[in-house]
């Protein structure tokens, strides 16, 4: 029996999985923990979504041209370049260096008038990219850290009376590490902005009237916020019983909440888009 030639988009997934998820781009690129996971599959994600229209989109169809293709290698060339030029006690590879990656692979696979059915990934990343800075003005500015801190803390407080707060700080009764900071990078802003903004697009481009997507698009917000202080409750508890373990991997706790919504309210909201309805 032969098997089927896998398609370029199909096989688009697994080599840009490949690029981030390999041990030069995790050891000596120094990929970011917080998203070396959350990055592939989120794209993945939104490509099964949105698999019937790329599968049969013209520009997603055509090969791409010899200056394409080399566009697309010095655009992954310059990315890793730049991150090796930094220090490696510093260095890291980040949101817009997986951005570089995903651009120079449309290139290369597809050519650049593939861009246009695949922005909304492109987008994520430069939300997701952009959301460090925007996050620290609005911690900055608002002290939000301080509230967020102060209510998880009282929500844990109902199962562990000794669980306090100060300031920005989460106050573990025993165990160790004995406190836990909610510094900007933990208050899930850049990941509500990112997941609301791929999880809106669906919505939006479903057939159902303006009221009910009204009604998603608050929802699904309201639901990302609320599964941020979920996940840092749900940290705390678990650092205060594992300790460092739980620590280290208390990034893909808080993440794997998000996209538990994520695909939840994706099936739930949307409907076929309707684009791909017949007349």
């Amino acid at each position: 029996m032969k098997l089927a030639r896998p398609s370029r988009l199909e096989l688009f997934p697994l080599i840009y999985a490949a690029a981030l998820l390999n041990p030069y781009t995790y050891f000596v690129l120094h990929l970011t923990r917080t998203y070396s996971w959350v990055i592939p599959f989120s794209v993945a994600l939104w490509i099964i979504f949105d698999w019937e229209s790329l599968k049969k989109h013209p520009d997603i169809l055509r090969p791409p041209s010899l200056q394409e293709l080399l566009t697309g290698v010095a655009i992954i060339a310059a990315a890793v370049g730049n991150c090796l030029l930094q220090e490696p006690s510093s260095r890291i590879f980040g949101a817009f260096d997986s951005l570089a990656v995903f651009i120079g692979l449309c290139l290369l696979l597809f050519g650049y008038r593939s861009l246009r059915p695949l922005w909304v990934p492109a987008v994520f990343l430069l939300v997701l990219g952009s959301g460090y800075k925007i996050e620290q003005i609005l911690v900055n500015r608002s002290g939000y850290d301080k509230w967020l801190a102060g209510s998880v803390a009282s929500i844990a407080h109902l199962l562990v009376p000794q669980l306090t707060s100060q300031g920005n700080k989460i106050l573990l009764p025993r165990g160790d590490p004995s406190y836990l900071v909610v510094d900007y990078g933990c208050t899930g802003i850049k990941a509500i902005l990112a997941f609301s903004f791929i999880t809106f697009v669906p919505i939006i481009s479903s057939r159902r009237g303006a009221a009910p997507k009204i009604f998603w698009i608050l929802l699904t917000a309201a639901g990302f916020w609320v599964w941020s202080v979920v996940r840092l409750v749900l940290v705390s508890l678990a650092v205060l019983k594992w300790g460092w373990p739980a620590l280290r991997i208390h990034t893909m706790i808080g993440f794997s909440f998000f996209l538990g919504w994520l695909i939840l309210v994706v099936y739930l909201a949307s409907s076929p888009r309707s684009s791909d309805q017949g007349p």
